[in-house]
């Protein structure tokens, strides 16, 4: 059981790291524009004529501090599981 710690662990982060940058599944579920996801609302600073980069470039940035939080807290975890799971035998 002890071993399972690690493994789970990377299905938390794996699962939230998908559902986070999940872009169709709020699109098709979500009606109205106050309940749009970031991933959705980033796609709505591109205009038709005028697609400004520096706040797409700012937002992507913000979008990706939550995942590297988790990944920081979960890194010794992976690094946990790795080192237990290699040399058993020897």
């Amino acid at each position: 059981m002890p071993l399972s710690g690690p493994a789970l662990a990377s299905v938390v982060a794996f699962s939230f790291i998908h559902h986070w940058n999940d872009f169709l599944g709020p699109l098709i579920y979500t009606n109205s524009p106050g309940q749009r996801t970031l991933a959705l609302g980033l796609r709505y600073f591109a205009d038709e004529q005028i697609t400004q980069f520096n706040y797409t470039m700012a937002a992507s940035t913000l979008m990706l501090v939550p995942v590297l939080i988790l990944f920081f807290v979960a890194n010794r975890y992976f690094v946990k599981g790795i080192a237990t799971s290699g040399l058993a035998g020897r």
